[in-house]
C-alpha cells in the first residue's frame, strides 16, 4: 500500500466520511487536529530510528482497523445504532493522536535533558534513558499535550477529559481500564460509554499489522547488528514483515492471521505476541459482556 498525504487518507476512511455526515463542524475540527500533530508524530523517528511506524500513517491504520471491528451499523447514520459525532471523532482523534508522547514535543528539549541526564552531544536522541521515558510515559504524555493544546488542535472542550482517557488507555492493564473509565461521560446531550470506545481502540491498536507498517531502509540499517537491543528491533520489524497485511476478520468476527517464517526466532515471537493479543481482546469483551452497550466490537472478536 502506498503512503499517502495523511489528511489524504484521513478523508478516506469510512469513520471520518460517517463524521462529515454528522457534523461538518466536528470534521473540520478533526482534520485539524491530525494536521497539527501530523509533524509532531514524524519526529517519532528520530528517537526511536529502528521501530515501526508510530506516525500519522499509523494512525491511518488503527482508523481503518477500528472500522472493521465496529458492527456495520455504527456507521449506518440511519440506524439506531449509529455512532454519533462526538464518538466518532473520539475514535479517530485517538486512533491518531494515542502515541503522541512517544516523540519529544517542541521547546521540550532542554528540560529533558536535563533531567533524565543526557548526553549533550548529538547522541542524546537515542539515548536508552530518553527511550525508556518516552515509552513508559508516552500515554500520559500524550493526553497532557492535548490538555494543554486543546485550543490550536481545535479540540471540542467537552471532549478532552474523555479523549485523556483513550489516550492513556493502551497504557493500562485490563483491570484499570475498567475501573478508571467506568465513570459515564456525556456529550451531545446523550450519555457516551468512553470505556467501550477506548476497548475499541486497543484492540484497533493491537492488530495494525500492515504491509507499510515497518519504515523503508530499517531492515537494511539493522540486519547485521549483534547487538541485544537491535536485535529485539530486527526481530520485531521482521515479525511484521512476515506478517504483512496478511490480517483479517471474517465475517463471524474471527481473527485470522497467516504469514510466513524463515527465523524460527520471529515466528516465536509472533507466536508469543498474537496469544497476547488474544488474551488482551478475551480480557476486553469480558467487560463488554457485562455492559449493556447501544454499539459493540464484533461479537465474536
Amino acid at each position: 500500500m502506498e503512503v499517502k498525504d495523511p489528511i489524504e487518507e484521513l478523508h478516506e476512511t469510512r469513520l471520518y466520511c460517517h463524521l462529515k455526515e454528522l457534523s461538518e463542524e466536528h470534521a473540520r475540527r478533526i482534520t485539524t487536529f491530525v494536521s497539527e500533530i501530523v509533524p509532531i508524530l514524524a519526529t517519532t523517528a528520530r528517537f526511536f530510528p529502528h521501530y515501526t511506524r508510530h506516525d500519522a500513517h499509523h494512525g491511518y491504520h488503527v482508523t481503518r482497523r477500528v472500522e472493521q471491528i465496529l458492527i456495520p451499523e455504527c456507521l449506518d447514520p440511519h440506524n439506531e445504532r449509529s455512532l454519533r459525532s462526538a464518538e466518532v471523532f473520539l475514535l479517530i482523534a485517538s486512533a491518531y493522536g494515542h502515541d503522541l508522547g512517544m516523540t519529544v514535543f517542541p521547546g521540550e528539549e532542554a528540560e529533558l535533558i536535563k533531567d533524565l541526564c543526557l548526553p549533550t552531544d548529538h547522541g542524546w536522541e537515542t539515548s536508552p534513558n530518553l527511550q525508556d521515558y518516552l515509552r513508559k510515559n508516552h500515554s500520559n504524555r500524550g493526553a497532557t499535550y492535548i490538555h494543554l493544546n486543546a485550543e490550536r488542535l481545535r479540540m471540542p472542550v467537552n471532549l478532552v477529559g474523555p479523549l485523556d482517557w483513550m489516550m492513556r488507555s493502551h497504557n493500562l492493564s485490563i483491570p484499570e481500564l475498567d475501573r478508571n473509565l467506568s465513570v459515564p461521560f456525556a456529550a451531545e446531550e446523550r450519555v457516551i460509554d468512553v470505556r467501550q470506545l477506548a476497548i475499541i481502540l486497543c484492540i484497533a491498536d493491537a492488530i495494525e499489522f500492515s504491509d507499510t507498517r515497518v519504515v523503508d531502509g530499517v531492515i537494511d540499517a539493522i540486519s547485521r547488528d549483534k547487538n541485544p537491543v537491535t536485535r529485539e528491533s530486527y526481530r520485531e520489524n521482521m515479525k511484521h514483515i512476515c506478517v504483512g497485511d496478511s490480517l483479517a476478520i471474517d465475517d463471524d468476527g474471527r481473527i485470522i492471521v497467516s504469514g510466513t517464517f524463515a527465523e524460527p526466532d520471529v515466528l516465536s515471537l509472533a507466536h508469543h505476541t498474537f496469544d497476547q493479543i488474544e488474551e488482551w481482546i478475551r480480557g476486553y469483551c469480558d467487560i463488554t459482556a457485562v455492559q449493556n452497550n447501544r454499539f459493540s466490537i464484533v461479537d465474536a472478536l
